[in-house]
């Protein structure tokens, strides 16, 4: 009883065979033009996004997947970027001498 159900999916597969393949065709044309849109917002250089582009087209949904997962988007990068260019500077020893709070010298 346990390849009941794969016999039932290879027969529907088959009498369905036309609909089946259409469909896995369409998500592979599908996938090279998305990753050409995708590639523009990740930033990638034009060589990159033509080799994703080839990758996902024979690929379909998977290689899109892939690429979502292994590429970081340009915001999170510049994010990251400003993330550094705002740290405090390093500490040399002068800071024990500046006040807390720059009003509590005008206060006092």
């Amino acid at each position: 009883m346990s390849g009941c159900w794969t016999k039932s999916l290879v027969r529907d597969i088959q009498h369905h065979g036309r609909l089946f393949l259409a469909g896995l065709l369409l998500a592979a044309l599908l996938g090279g033009p998305l990753t050409m849109f995708l590639g523009q917002r990740y930033a990638l250089g034009v060589g990159r996004t033509i080799a994703w582009s080839i990758t996902n087209t024979l690929l379909g949904p998977a290689g899109i997947v892939t690429f979502l997962a292994l590429n970081e988007r340009l915001e999170a990068r510049a994010g990251a970027q400003c993330e550094k260019s705002l740290s405090p500077p390093p500490i040399d020893g002068r800071e024990i001498f500046e006040p807390a709070d720059p009003y509590a010298a005008a206060i006092s």
